[in-house]
């Protein structure tokens, strides 16, 4: 950590950090928390899609247990109806066009650097001007040899 505050808590950090989650025998590998290959959702934006209609469907802030296992219990008959439907040959309900887009547009960027048609700073560059920072970090060689390296 040549930049950055000094003392001894911050170099514990540092190292716990490094430790328990950067370094090739960390605690808990990259493959585990790590997002590159998940075609899945990358966020719990769904979760807390389902805490937001859940608080939606309660009468109050804090209703009785009788009524929020009745919800509960509502919610599941639906999502076994649905599931039933699904299994039964009925069509899912697509994903929305501008994320079916989005995942298209990062996988292209992924496979690219994966074939080193783009440069772990070029990758950097259009995933930040994809995702719109407003105030990108200023992508430096250490950054970059760190994206190359985990791409290799």
């Amino acid at each position: 950590m040549e930049q950055g505050p000094d003392g001894q808590q911050i170099t514990r950090f540092n190292d716990y950090v490094t430790s328990t989650w950067v370094d090739f025998n960390a605690t808990f590998p990259r493959a585990l928390w790590n997002q590159d290959e998940n075609t899945g959702p990358r966020s719990n934006n769904h979760l807390e899609g389902f805490h937001n209609s859940l608080k939606k469907r309660m009468p109050r802030a804090h209703p009785v247990i009788f009524q929020f296992v009745k919800e509960l219990k509502k919610i599941e008959t639906a999502d076994r109806r649905s599931r039933r439907q699904i299994g039964l040959g009925g069509a899912m309900r697509p994903r929305a066009r501008v994320d079916r887009d989005r995942d298209a547009r990062i996988e292209r960027l992924k496979q690219q650097l994966a074939t080193g048609r783009r440069s772990g700073i070029q990758f950097l560059d259009a995933v930040g001007h994809f995702i719109k920072l407003q105030n990108p970090p200023k992508v430096t060689p250490d950054l970059a040899v760190c994206v190359n390296a985990h791409h290799q």
